[in-house]
């Protein structure tokens, strides 16, 4: 194990994942005027980029409402982008704090992806 992994590993392990999503890096992230014309707001926990890994409902809530609390227009978009796929997109579209997703290798094929659209239409 590299120790960048070990790394994500103690993040996800010690429950840090929304100290990875501190208030100076969300507003230093949105450019000057950002409003919902014109921006939206994707997120994935580092650990879980290209692991195919996701938090539990209850982590993907509490970081999105921090995210939300933190941005200067409570109105912004915020994607979940991490390893959205048929079985589990049901729960993340459900919560408060999720206005969509950012979905990757799911959307490669329509067998994969349809089922989360529907996912999506379900919960609107």
């Amino acid at each position: 194990m590299t120790r960048r992994r070990s790394a994500i590993g103690n993040w996800k392990m010690n429950g840090l994942t929304a100290d990875l999503s501190g208030a100076d890096q969300i507003a230093g992230s949105l450019p000057e005027g950002a409003n919902a014309d014109n921006t939206i707001i994707a997120y994935e926990p580092v650990w879980a980029i290209g692991t195919g890994r996701t938090p539990g409902i209850g982590e993907i809530a509490q970081t999105h409402a921090f995210i939300r609390s933190r941005l200067p227009d409570p109105s912004l978009s915020i994607l979940y982008g991490g390893s959205v796929n048929a079985s589990n997109a049901a729960g993340i579209f459900a919560l408060a704090d999720v206005d969509g997703g950012l979905v990757g290798g799911a959307s490669l094929t329509a067998e994969k992806f349809i089922p989360i659209i529907q996912a999506l239409e379900a919960t609107s």
